[in-house]
């Protein structure tokens, strides 16, 4: 039995010589294309094994053993490797499968980038709006101690004032109290 590689050069040397007309060429063509129409596959769910081929160390190359071989007349050859083949259809399904999930992948890491700089995004927002917070908090925290201050000054000269009326009252007359009440009343807390 001839390799494709043999079937398709001796097919090239009979058009080169004329030896076919071209309906003939063409047919012969079809036939060594549709011969082609197998893949060496890797284990892929959905792949189904249509032919084997063997790689006999005495010629090192890959060839369709005929059908009829046994085992062991493959053995008798030596130690040979096996590949298993797929049909076109079949890798290229297999293969749209793959190249659709891929498309979805990238999809997929498309939305997840535009949703990580959109988190970006507002992470920098709320950041600045946290920080005008703040400022707004410290500026309110210092007017409150303002205020707290201005409340225990008034607080401290409101006490002093009633000390100054106490002792206004008890000597109205006494310009020594009256004098210490003003000297109470001027003081600063």
């Amino acid at each position: 039995m001839q390799t494709l590689k043999e079937r398709a050069e001796k097919l090239a040397d009979d058009l080169r010589f004329g030896h076919y007309n071209m309906a003939t060429a063409i047919a012969m063509i079809r036939e060594l294309a549709g011969s082609l129409n197998t893949r060496p596959a890797a284990p892929v769910e959905g792949l189904e094994t249509v032919a084997y081929q063997y790689k006999i160390p005495r010629n090192g190359h890959w060839d369709n053993l005929p059908s009829d071989w046994t085992a062991d007349e493959c053995k008798a050859y030596g130690k040979y490797e096996t590949r298993e083949l797929v049909t076109l259809t079949q890798a290229e399904a297999i293969i749209a499968a793959k190249d659709e999930s891929i498309k979805d992948a990238k999809l997929s890491r498309d939305d997840w980038k535009k949703l990580a700089i959109d988190l970006g995004a507002d992470n920098a927002a709320l950041t600045a709006r946290v920080k005008e917070l703040e400022l707004i908090r410290d500026s309110h925290s210092r007017d409150t101690l303002q205020a707290l201050l201005e409340k225990q000054a008034l607080e401290t000269q409101l006490t002093a004032a009633r000390k100054a009326l106490d002792i206004i009252f008890t000597n109205p007359r006494s310009d020594c109290a009256i004098r210490a009440a003003r000297a109470t009343l001027e003081a600063k807390p």
